[in-house]
């Protein structure tokens, strides 16, 4: 089993530290590719986010911003499954 443990980083952000102490880099989605994974179109993407469906981004410069992959992957697997049935399909 695999234990974690939690560090602040200088931004007061918090990393995983697995057990042999080595960092695990959250890699950060620019939104091309936030809008590829995901299949949304941007304004969708925006609305949602003003909503509070869809995750912050979070500011890397004065004009520069990108959401943390956990993020969008937390998003993503929170996603309910489309029951077949409940789309008037039938199922044999």
């Amino acid at each position: 089993m695999n234990q974690e443990s939690f560090d602040t980083n200088s931004c007061g952000h918090f990393n995983r530290i697995d057990q042999k102490n080595r960092l695990e880099i959250d890699p950060i989605l620019k939104l091309p590719e936030v809008l590829k994974v995901t299949s949304l179109k941007k304004t969708a993407l925006y609305k949602m986010m003003e909503a509070g469906l869809f995750p912050r981004q979070i500011k890397l410069g004065a004009r520069r911003v990108g959401w943390r992959q956990s993020a969008i992957r937390e998003w993503i697997n929170s996603r309910p499954y489309v029951d077949e049935l409940s789309r008037g399909r039938d199922i044999k």
